[in-house]
């Protein structure tokens, strides 16, 4: 029985980022699902916002083709540039298949060519993607707020992979490369 508390736990601990919003219940504790619904009510004010339960975003949901202009998609908002884009690209990444990628395009920042998304807790976030170079190394996806870098170390991998920002605190971030162009999967 400990195990399985634990493990309940652990899930309501958790944050993750993009995609569909799972609501995280713990049979014990009927405060906790007013306590979701009530942060689900105020998250249709503001989709960008997840609310301590898992959510995964994959690229795979949205359509094919070039985003110039700033686009919502579900949970997080792509800061566009010229470059960016989905196009139908197949990998299996954690035994999560993906069938579309969104290729940032280049180089990013706060303010172009970068995914943008707030959490409310602290946050494991994880990332599918992988460089948009098979020989293209140093190309790492920065995390940062709009006023300073929190973490500019984890390389995207040449061939696709899972890069992980742990124990990032509530806030609103953004996902950018530092050098040249990185696909994102998820």
């Amino acid at each position: 029985m400990k195990t399985i508390s634990k493990i309940l736990i652990l899930s309501i601990l958790i944050f993750g980022l993009f995609g569909c919003q799972q609501e995280t219940t713990s049979p014990s504790s009927n405060n906790q699902n007013q306590n979701n619904q009530n942060q689900n009510n105020q998250n249709q004010n503001n989709p960008n916002q997840t609310t301590g339960s898992e959510v995964f975003w994959n690229a795979s949901d949205y359509e094919v083709g070039t985003y110039t202009t700033e686009t919502v998609f579900g949970n997080i908002t792509l800061i566009a540039s010229s470059k960016t884009a989905i196009d139908e690209n197949s990998k299996k990444i954690d035994e999560i298949a993906f069938t579309k990628r969104l290729k940032l395009g280049g180089t990013g920042s706060t303010s172009s060519a970068a995914l943008k998304f707030t959490t409310t807790g602290k946050s494991d976030i994880t990332v599918y993607c992988a460089s948009s170079s098979s020989t293209g190394t140093g190309r790492m996806l920065v995390l940062a707020t709009a006023d300073s870098i929190i973490n500019d170390t984890n390389e995207a991998p040449l061939s696709a992979g899972k890069l992980v920002y742990s124990d990032v605190p509530a806030g609103t971030y953004y996902l950018y490369s530092s050098n040249s162009g990185i696909n994102i999967y998820g």
